[in-house]
């Protein structure tokens, strides 16, 4: 039903605090409304690089690098919760330069943006962990930055 609310600042509260602000413009004719509350203290994620290896290739003259990455998402809240967790990796602009993944945990991915994303759910206390990686070859010659 229509309720003819006006665009207006909103106050965002949970569980009886104060968690941020933001504007509502329900003119946007949208069935959904998506906000963003912040970060839930009550919902850990540690990040782990767990395998960083650089290694010569027996085929060609090329450079393989492997990188390995564990995260840990743990509820500690009393209620279940749903969670969308994203993660990123490189994505090559140079031909010469190949980025595969090794192992994406049951993620989505988006290759073009380098994306890989997790719908969760978690009970009360659990925890979950995923290991995911990519691999980097490039020519011997060829310097490689922000890896």
């Amino acid at each position: 039903e229509a309720l003819a609310l006006p665009p207006a600042p909103a106050v965002v509260y949970l569980e009886n605090a104060i968690v941020g602000e933001t504007f509502l413009a329900p003119e946007a004719g949208q069935d959904e409304l998506r906000l963003s509350l912040g970060q839930d203290r009550a919902v850990l994620i540690e990040r782990k690089t767990v395998r960083e290896h650089s290694g010569k290739s027996l085929l060609g003259n090329s450079i393989r690098r492997s990188f390995g990455y564990e995260l840990t998402v743990r509820n500690a809240r009393a209620g279940a919760i749903r969670l969308a967790l994203e993660e990123r990796y490189p994505v090559s602009q140079n031909a010469a330069i190949e980025v595969r993944l090794a192992d994406t945990a049951g993620a989505k991915t988006t290759a073009e943006e380098g994306r890989l994303a997790w719908e969760l759910a978690l009970a009360p206390g659990e925890a979950r962990t995923l290991r995911w990686g990519f691999e980097v070859r490039h020519p011997r010659a060829m310097r490689v930055a922000g890896l």
